[in-house]
């Protein structure tokens, strides 16, 4: 726990003495010199990028839900069938 503390409290000052920076340097541009263009495609992209994610995700998630439930069938149809039967 104590190293899950440390860590955090590391990248998070990190993250806000970088932030500090790239903000003071030419004139609010940052690091990477960005430009409203810049600042626009990367945001469509994620905009893009992260529906995209989700549905792959959905997908193998589907996929393995499917393989889990043949498993299933199949166990229950082979020896494992009195299991499922129930009662005395």
């Amino acid at each position: 726990m104590r190293r899950i503390t440390t860590a955090l409290t590391t990248a998070f000052l990190l993250v806000l003495g970088e932030a500090s920076t790239a903000m003071a340097q030419e004139s609010g541009a940052g690091k990477l010199h960005a430009t409203e263009k810049l600042i626009t495609e990367f945001g469509l992209g994620l905009i893009f990028f992260i529906p995209v994610f989700v549905a792959l995700m959905s997908y193998g998630q589907a996929k393995l839900d499917k393989r889990k439930d043949r498993k299933k069938a199949a166990y229950r149809s082979s020896k494992g069938a009195a299991a499922w039967r129930g009662g005395w």
